[in-house]
């Protein structure tokens, strides 16, 4: 897989997230922090488990969502 496939892989679960959450401008980071920590806590799941298809899905949802809170903090500093 290339890279330009792996990042069109994460741009579609950032969208399928906002789909489902909302914007992260919604939320604090308090919030953030919470959600981004369950995300890693199933990634390490999967490492346990040896499942190379649920670290990869759950790799690609962490970047997702840390492409939205890099956003949120962009957005925050341009209206301060």
């Amino acid at each position: 897989m290339t890279i330009r496939l792996t990042i069109e892989d994460v741009i579609c679960e950032a969208r399928r997230q906002v789909k489902v959450y909302g914007p992260l401008k919604n939320h604090n980071p308090y919030t953030w922090a919470t959600i981004l920590a369950k995300r890693v806590n199933k990634y390490t799941r999967a490492v346990l488990e040896d499942s190379n298809r649920q670290m990869r899905e759950e790799a690609v949802r962490i970047a997702a969502f840390a492409l939205q809170i890099v956003e949120a903090l962009d957005k925050k500093r341009s209206t301060t």
